[in-house]
C-alpha cells in the first residue's frame, strides 16, 4: 500500500477510535493524533468530523437552572463563590473540574476565555469521577461531555439554551468543540486513499462510529 499519512486534530476518544478504524481498514498506515491548535497555523485544511458538547452540571439539590457565560466564567475564576449571588440558596459553590492536560478542561476554559485562571476545589482525572463527585456533593458544579449526562445530576442551561444533541448540532449551545481531521488542502485535492478515509467517515458505518462514542455528527 502506498504510504498514506493522516493527521487528526482533536485527539480525544473519537480521534483514537477513528484512527484505529482507519488502520484496521488499511486506509492509512501512519496516523498522527494532535491535541493542540498549533498545526492550524501551518496552512492545513480543517475538516470537522464530529462535535462534542460540554455540559455544565450541578448537584440535584441546586435550584439554579440557568447561567450566562459570564456568570459561569466568574464561578470558575473565583469571582462568584456562593449560589445566593445567582438566585440560589445560601451555599458555597464547590468548583469541580478535570485535571490539567485534559482535552475537555482545555476546551471548556478556552471557550470561556479563562485559561490558567480557574480556581478548582478538586481536579479529577476522569469524566465519570466528575459526574459522581457532583452527584454526591451539595453545592458543587462541574463539566462533562454531553454523552455521559444522566439523571444523577442536573444539567444547567447556558444563556437559556439546554445542552443537547439538537442544540449542539444547530450551534445554539455555546460550549461545544469540533473534532477535526486535517488535510494539506481540500479533500478533493488529496490522494484516493485520503479521499477514501473521508468517504468512510461520511458513510453510514462511519457516522455510527461517531455516534457510538457519544459524539454529535455535524450537519453536512
Amino acid at each position: 500500500m502506498k504510504q498514506t499519512k493522516i493527521v487528526i486534530l482533536g485527539a480525544g476518544h473519537v480521534g483514537t477510535h477513528c484512527a484505529l478504524s482507519l488502520m484496521f481498514r488499511s486506509l492509512a498506515n501512519e496516523i498522527v493524533l494532535i491535541d493542540t491548535d498549533e498545526e492550524k497555523a501551518k496552512g492545513l485544511e480543517e475538516n470537522i468530523v464530529a462535535i462534542d458538547g460540554i455540559a455544565t452540571i450541578t448537584n440535584k439539590s441546586n435550584k439554579v437552572t440557568n447561567l450566562t457565560k459570564d456568570q459561569l466564567a466568574k464561578i470558575y475564576t473565583g469571582q462568584i463563590t456562593n449560589w445566593k449571588d445567582l438566585g440560589g440558596q445560601d451555599e458555597a459553590i464547590v468548583v469541580i473540574g478535570r485535571e490539567a492536560g485534559s482535552g475537555t478542561r482545555g476546551a471548556f476554559e478556552e471557550l470561556l476565555g479563562i485559561e490558567e485562571q480557574c480556581q478548582y476545589a478538586q481536579e479529577l482525572n476522569e469524566t465519570g469521577a466528575v459526574l459522581a463527585k457532583v452527584a454526591k456533593t451539595s453545592g458543587s458544579i462541574g463539566y462533562v461531555s454531553l454523552d455521559v449526562l444522566d439523571d444523577t445530576v442536573s444539567p444547567l442551561q447556558l444563556d437559556g439554551v439546554e445542552p443537547s444533541e439538537k442544540t449542539v448540532k444547530d450551534g445554539s449551545y455555546a460550549l461545544q468543540r469540533p473534532f477535526v481531521m486535517a488535510t494539506n488542502g481540500k479533500i478533493s485535492e488529496q490522494s484516493k486513499q485520503v479521499q477514501a478515509v473521508f468517504d468512510f467517515i461520511n458513510s453510514d458505518d462511519g457516522q455510527k462510529i461517531i455516534e457510538k462514542v457519544g459524539l454529535v455528527t455535524p450537519n453536512k
